[in-house]
Formats: structure tokens, C-alpha cells, sequence
């Protein structure tokens, strides 16, 4: 009897074992995967772009940081406001407090969080996709100079509109935008696209296929990002300031009142003849003065950025 007692009960755990391993399996999957390849997208490719976006806004923030208070003592020159960068300096101290050198930054800001990311992610993507082609940095510098100069002509509207006014004029960023919207519609904030797009494309050209191809050539040491940011930097302003001049002188005139949009070689007349062809370049001093610690601050958090995100990528 006790023989036959236990026969029911070892059928049943021999029953329980399988019914035990098969709650414990389906227990350790909460969500079912359907493919290989659907887990891999869902699991790796927002990081991966996330990665590959966040360098180029450290770059933009670091840029703006170090560069713009260099960037409104050009732009004050370049539109004949001051006789010299040291009386544009003790004027706009005098008048409007230190402070002033970063009016209007915001929009300038906005501008590089939105469109460095996509400029850097061009410029990396033509890098792999074309390792080995020595034209492969200066096609992506293209590409990233047309995108650059289509997302940022607005944003560049309104910090010039800034920064060549004082606070009685515009008191913020927002009313700046607002007067151009009432004045000229969505129309004010693309004045001057052919001469920003003129500007943006051969700029990111030879800026980001210098930087990339010193990046390639030059030992990996320290200060080797910083060094090949700064050169570039440099050797680009030097070359094509007219064109930022032309871009500013365009763009500042968006407000006055019944004055017809100009076209970029009419001001380039205007301005040859009513200042000389040194004309083209005012404004170089603060240029040069930014360049180097500018770009080359910007390319260092850039390359240390890239290199944090490559690692996280891999690690995960």
C-alpha cells in the first residue's frame, strides 16, 4: 500500500519539473524579442546617433563661450561703428557693461546646438564612408557648409540685429525676432541666404578639410586637436572674411524701413568704393584674435566628446 501511495505522488513532480523549468524561462523574458535584427535597432542605433551628435554641440557651446564676445567686436567693425577694436571695446564697456559682448548670444547658441551636430555628423559620416580618399574631409565640409548656411541664416539675422544695436533698440532676443517678423515677414529672416550660403559652403570646405586632414597628418598628442583647430581656423578667416563681411552688411540692413534687399555683388562695390578693398577685410583683428583659442578650445572638447561617446558605444 505504501508502494502504491507513492507512485500518484512521483508522477506529479515528475510532472512539476518541466512545467517548473518552463515558468522560470519565461519568467527571466519580460518583453519577447520578434528578430535578432529588430533587438540590434532598437538596442544600438538611437545611441549611436545620439553619439554621434553630441560632439558637435559641445563644440557649438564651447564656441560660443570663448568666441562670441571676439564675434560682436567684428561684426560692430565690420558695419564702421568704431574706428579701431580698442575704441569699439572702451566704447561698448563704457556705454553697456561687459555684459554686452555676449548680447545676443542666445540666438547664436540655439543656432550651434541645432546645426554643429548636423555638420559634424556629414563631416564624420563622409570620413568613414570614404577612409582613404584624401578629398573625403573637404566633400563633408561641403555638404556640412550647405546645411549650415540654409539652418543658420535666420539665427543670424537676429544676433546681428543684436549685436549692432543697443538695449533701447532691441531689449531681447525675442523682440528682435518679433520687429523682423512684423517689418518683413518669415522674407527678413532669409535676407541675405545667398550670400550666408556663398559663405558657409567654401568656409566649412577648407575649415573642416584643413582640420581633417592636419587631424590625419599630425601626431596624436594633447594639444594635436587643438593645434590643427586653430591653424584651420585661421588659414579659413583669412582667406574668406569678404564673404562674412558681404553676409553682415547684408544682413544688418534688414530693418531699415522701404530699402529694397540688396544683392551681394552690389554691396561688394559699395563697400570697395566707399572703403577700399581692405574694406573686405574689417574686422580681422578680433578674427585672428578668436581663431586660435576659439577653435582650438572648441576642437579639443569636440575631439574629447567623440572619443567619451566611441567608448560608450563600445562598451554597451
Amino acid at each position: 500500500m505504501q508502494g502504491q501511495s507513492l507512485a500518484p505522488l512521483t508522477a506529479i513532480e515528475q510532472m512539476s519539473t518541466p512545467l517548473q523549468a518552463a515558468s522560470s524561462s519565461s519568467s527571466s523574458t519580460s518583453w519577447p524579442v520578434a528578430s535578432g535584427a529588430s533587438q540590434t535597432l532598437a538596442t544600438y542605433l538611437p545611441v549611436q546617433v545620439l553619439a554621434q551628435l553630441v560632439p558637435g554641440a559641445a563644440h557649438g557651446v564651447t564656441m560660443i563661450a570663448v568666441g562670441y564676445p571676439f564675434d560682436t567686436l567684428k561684426t560692430r567693425m565690420q558695419l564702421r561703428m568704431h574706428g579701431s577694436v580698442s575704441d569699439c571695446l572702451r566704447d561698448m564697456m563704457r556705454s553697456m557693461g561687459p555684459l554686452s559682448l555676449y548680447r545676443g548670444a542666445s540666438m547664436p547658441l540655439c543656432t550651434m546646438v541645432t546645426k554643429r551636430p548636423a555638420e559634424f555628423f556629414i563631416f564624420e559620416q563622409f570620413n568613414r564612408k570614404l577612409k582613404g580618399h584624401s578629398s573625403a574631409p573637404f566633400l563633408g565640409g561641403a555638404l556640412a557648409g550647405l546645411v549650415a548656411g540654409v539652418m543658420g541664416c535666420p539665427f543670424s539675422v537676429v544676433k546681428i540685429q543684436m549685436q549692432s544695436s543697443g538695449a533701447e533698440v532691441h531689449a531681447t532676443t525675442l523682440r528682435a525676432a518679433l520687429t523682423i517678423w512684423q517689418r518683413s515677414s518669415w522674407s527678413g529672416f532669409y535676407r541675405g541666404l545667398q550670400a550666408s550660403v556663398l559663405m558657409q559652403v567654401p568656409f566649412a570646405t577648407m575649415y573642416l578639410g584643413t582640420y581633417g586632414k592636419l587631424r590625419e597628418a599630425l601626431p596624436k598628442t594633447s594639444i594635436s586637436s587643438a593645434c590643427a583647430g586653430g591653424a584651420a581656423s585661421l588659414l579659413t578667416w583669412t582667406v574668406l572674411q569678404p564673404f562674412d563681411t558681404l553676409r553682415t552688411v547684408i544682413q544688418a540692413d534688414v530693418l531699415n524701413p522701404g530699402k529694397p534687399a540688396s544683392g551681394w555683388i552690389s554691396q561688394l562695390r559699395n563697400i570697395v568704393k566707399a572703403r577700399g578693398i581692405q574694406g573686405l577685410w574689417a574686422g580681422w583683428v578680433p578674427v585672428a584674435l578668436r581663431s586660435l583659442p576659439t577653435s582650438a578650445a572648441s576642437m579639443t572638447v569636440y575631439e574629447w566628446t567623440r572619443s567619451h561617446c566611441d567608448s560608450f558605444v563600445a562598451a554597451s
